[in-house]
């Protein structure tokens, strides 16, 4: 027959082993909870970093996923296309950003126009470049560089006073030949 002691003898030592076992995994909890704090907070400064310099940089970029959600874009994007920042918060599609720059006059063609063009350009794999001509008059670059998981990159440069300058300098060299041609001809 088992003893009132005996009973509580047994029953002392898992006592002391569960009490053991709480705080062991109390203490790892612990320095689970302070390595899982450390690695948000490091995180946090390397996206803010990445952030500012992103925010920083003189080409308009763009982060969409694949759904043509916005992630994000930085403030030289809103100003190419004259959109007020708030308007370009994530999780807005790429059709409401779309209206917007139609409503701005910074659209290269129609919504549908654009979306079906953006939707042929987004099935593709590689790397594509082409100018768009704004119908408030400037010249777009865009790089557009599709994304593994369906999504894409693109950035923007804003190359008007370039190619504006590119047209000088061609002007001037096709007279510079007339006239260097002229007077062995003309003469």
């Amino acid at each position: 027959m088992v003893t009132k002691s005996s009973r509580q003898a047994a029953q002392a030592p898992e006592s002391t082993e569960l009490a053991t076992l709480a705080k062991l995994a109390g203490s790892s909890y612990e320095t689970l909870e302070r390595e899982l704090r450390a690695t948000i907070a490091t995180l946090e400064q390397q996206a803010l970093r990445f952030e500012t310099a992103i925010d920083n940089i003189s080409q308009g970029i763009c982060f969409f996923d694949a759904a043509e959600r916005l992630i994000l874009c930085n403030r030289r994007y809103a100003e190419i296309y004259r959109i007020a920042p708030e308007h370009l918060r994530p999780g807005r599609t790429l059709g409401e950003i779309v209206e917007r720059r139609i409503a701005a006059g910074t659209s290269a063609m129609a919504s549908d126009a654009y979306l079906a063009f953006a939707r042929a350009v987004n099935s593709g794999t590689t790397l594509r470049n082409w100018t768009a001509n704004l119908t408030d008059g400037r010249t777009i670059q865009i790089c557009h560089q599709p994304m593994p998981d369906g999504g894409w990159v693109a950035t923007h440069e804003d190359i008007t006073e370039l190619t504006a300058n590119r047209l000088i300098v061609d002007e001037r060299i096709s007279l510079q030949t007339l006239i260097d041609w002229c007077p062995t001809t003309c003469g």
